[in-house]
C-alpha cells in the first residue's frame, strides 16, 4: 500500500476455499513492516520498540472506546531477524484488522468543503476523551518519543530565525508579529513547548489529524443537509506516548481551520462557517467529557494547551508547506498560496502565544475562546474575496481523483523538499527514487513460513 521512510504497509488478503462460497466477503489483513534504521537515513536509528507500543494501545483503545467501530483491531506483532537478502537489520511486523468499509482519509471532507455532519465531530472527540481519560499506569509509555519530538524544535527556532533576520525587510504580517514579540518573547515560546513536550498528563495518539481517520470512501454531501459521516476509525498510533493533553485536540483542529483559510480565499464562505461550527462542537464536546481529577489541570490549562499545539501545526502548514499540495488552492495559484501561508504564519504566532506562555494570564476560558474565534475569523476576512466575486469551484480533493493517500512519509518528503532541496538530492529522494522503492517484499525473503504469520 505505502512504502514510507521507517515502515513498509501492506494489504493481505486471505481469500475463502472454493467450497466455502463466493469471495466476496473475503477478510483482508493489514501488515505493517517496520524497520529501525529509516530507509533513506542511514545512520539514524528509530527504535523498533514503537512498534509493541502502538500495538499496545491499538488494543487499550479497542477495549475503552465509546465507539467500538472507530477502533481497528490489532492481532499481532512479532519479531523478523535481519537475515534477508543484503540486510542484518532486525525489524517488527504488526499485523491488525483491516479497515475495508472505513478506507478514505478524513482531511477529504474539509478539502471538499460543503456542511459537515456534526456527529462527525462528536465521534472524533469522544474517543479521544476516552483515551485522555483512561489511568495512567505508565507515565514513561513511548517515552523514547519525546527525544524526536524536542529535536524537531530545530525547525521552529529556524523559522523564528527567519523572523528575525535583521537581512530580512520587515514585510509580510507574520515578520511584522514576530518581531513585536520580541526574540525574547519568541524565546519563552521554545522553551514551553519543549516543556509541553516532556508533559505525561495522559496517554494520547500523538499524530491525532485527520489524514490518520478513515471514513467511508467517496463521502459526499447531500444538498441541504450536508456531509453525514456515520462512522470513523483512528490509526496510525506509532507516536502514542504519555503526553502533553491538549496536543491531540490542537492537531485535530489544524488542518481543518488551513482548509477553512483557503476556502474563504476562494469565496466559499459558508465551507469556512461549517469548519468553524465543527470546531466549536470538538471543544464543546470534549470539554463537558473530560476528566481532570488528579491531574493538577484545570479545563483553561488544557484550552491554553490545544492553542499552544494548534499553532504548531499550523506554523507547519504556513512555513513548512506540509500537505500543501493538497489542500483546496489549485496549483499555479502562487499568489493566493503565498497570502494564505502569510495568515497561517500570524495565526500561529498569536495562538502560541496565547498558549505555551499563557498571555494574557489572566484571561477566562470564556475570554480565550473568544480570542481565538476571533483571530481566526479576522484572518478569514482579510483574505475573503468583495462579495460581489464568483466562488471558487475547486474540483474534489487530489488525493480522492488520484486514489493517493498521505502518510508521515510524505509529510516527512514535503518538509525536506520544502525546506532544503540540496538535502533531499542528497537522500536522493526524488521522485524517480522514490518510485523505484521496492513495493513488495515477500515471506520467503523475510525468511517467514506460513506458521509465523497464522492468526
Amino acid at each position: 500500500m505505502t512504502g514510507g521512510l521507517c515502515n513498509y504497509s501492506y494489504k493481505l488478503q486471505c481469500k475463502k476455499k472454493e467450497d466455502e462460497g463466493d469471495n466476496e466477503n473475503d477478510v483482508a489483513l493489514f501488515v505493517k513492516l517496520t524497520f529501525g534504521t529509516p530507509l533513506l537515513f542511514p545512520g539514524v536509528t528509530y527504535f523498533l520498540e514503537r512498534t509493541e507500543n502502538e500495538f499496545i494501545m491499538m488494543d487499550m483503545f479497542a477495549k475503552i472506546s465509546p465507539h467500538p467501530e472507530s477502533a481497528v483491531t490489532p492481532y499481532m506483532c512479532f519479531d523478523i531477524e535481519g537475515n534477508s537478502g543484503d540486510s542484518n537489520e532486525n525489524m517488527k511486523v504488526l499485523v491488525t484488522q483491516f479497515s475495508s468499509r472505513l478506507e478514505e482519509q478524513a482531511a477529504n471532507v474539509f478539502i471538499d468543503g460543503g456542511t459537515i455532519d456534526k456527529d462527525f465531530a462528536s465521534k472524533t472527540t469522544l474517543g479521544l476523551a476516552a483515551l485522555h481519560n483512561e489511568k495512567v499506569t505508565n507515565p514513561g509509555f513511548n517515552g523514547e518519543l519525546k527525544d524526536y519530538f524536542t529535536s524537531l524544535l530545530g525547525i521552529v527556532d529556524m523559522v523564528y530565525a527567519g523572523y528575525n533576520n535583521e537581512a530580512k525587510e520587515q514585510s509580510d504580517r507574520a515578520t511584522i508579529r514576530a518581531r513585536a514579540i520580541g526574540k525574547e518573547g519568541l524565546d519563552q515560546i521554545s522553551d514551553a513547548m519543549k516543556k509541553g513536550i516532556l508533559r505525561s498528563d495522559c496517554y494520547i495518539h500523538g499524530d491525532y489529524h485527520h489524514f490518520n481517520m478513515l471514513v467511508e470512501e467517496n463521502c459526499k454531501g447531500i444538498e441541504g443537509i450536508g456531509l453525514m459521516l456515520s462512522d470513523v476509525a483512528f490509526i496510525d498510533w506509532e507516536f502514542s506516548h504519555c503526553g502533553s493533553i491538549g496536543k491531540d485536540l490542537g492537531f485535530l483542529n489544524a488542518l481543518p481551520v488551513v482548509c477553512a483559510l483557503e476556502h474563504a480565499l476562494n469565496g466559499d464562505k459558508a465551507s469556512s462557517e461549517s469548519i468553524l461550527e465543527f470546531i466549536d462542537t470538538v471543544w464543546e464536546t470534549y470539554a463537558v467529557s473530560i476528566h481532570l481529577e488528579g491531574k493538577d489541570l484545570s479545563i483553561r490549562d488544557v484550552y491554553r494547551q490545544v492553542m499552544g499545539w494548534f499553532a504548531c501545526l499550523i506554523m507547519a502548514y504556513g512555513s513548512i508547506g506540509l500537505h500543501n499540495e493538497y489542500l483546496p488552492i489549485e496549483e499555479g495559484r502562487t499568489e493566493d498560496l503565498a497570502r494564505v501561508k502569510e495568515s497561517m504564519g500570524v495565526l500561529s504566532l498569536e495562538c502560541y502565544e496565547m498558549g505555551f506562555p499563557g498571555v494574557p494570564e489572566d484571561a477566562t476560558l470564556k475570554e480565550l475562546r473568544k480570542q481565538f474565534k476571533d483571530v481566526v475569523q479576522t484572518k478569514l476576512d482579510q483574505l475573503a474575496p468583495p462579495p460581489t466575486s464568483t466562488v471558487v469551484r475547486r474540483r474534489l480533493s487530489l488525493l480522492r481523483a488520484s486514489g493517493r493517500r498521505v502518510s508521515d512519509a510524505h509529510s516527512y518528503f514535503s518538509i525536506i523538499l520544502n525546506n532544503d532541496e540540496s538535502k533531499a538530492s542528497e537522500l536522493a529522494i526524488g521522485t524517480e527514487e522514490y518510485q523505484e522503492l521496492p513495493d513488495s517484499i515477500s515471506l520467503v525473503d523475510l525468511k517467514i513460513s506460513s506458521e509465523d504469520v497464522c492468526v
